[in-house]
């Protein structure tokens, strides 16, 4: 079995990142590069939990669902996903926080503070 689904980059130009079976054992590969050096990109991340957001080409659902029955076949795999893909969301939303508060902060230190508080 092999699957190879295109997924969006921070370019233009997607990604491809193949699924496949060799010797009874489960391999991803992404030609991003964090994929190239073997590293857990988020494309594979985020097309192993199943996220169709990530998908460059919506014609290529029916891989991914495919892919995703698939790998909640392996309690390992699944697992891991799923936490590692809640923690990135968490994290992206504090990040969101973050930069909000630092932008207001700079306005106002700019333009001066009230030392009074008020």
């Amino acid at each position: 079995m092999q699957i190879d689904i295109k997924a969006k980059s921070s370019t233009d130009a997607p990604h491809t990142v193949s699924f496949f079976i060799n010797d009874k054992k489960f391999f991803c590969k992404c030609d991003c590069r964090a994929g190239i050096f073997g590293g857990l990109c988020k494309h594979k991340i985020e097309l192993l939990s199943g996220d169709e957001g990530r998908l460059f080409d919506s014609s290529e659902t029916t891989k991914l669902e495919e892919l995703v029955n698939f790998v909640s076949l392996i309690p390992f795999i699944k697992e891991n996903t799923e936490t590692i893909s809640e923690s990135m969301k968490v994290i992206a939303f504090e990040q969101e926080k973050i930069e909000s508060k630092k932008k207001k902060m700079s306005t106002l230190l700019k333009k001066g503070i009230r030392i009074d508080g008020s």
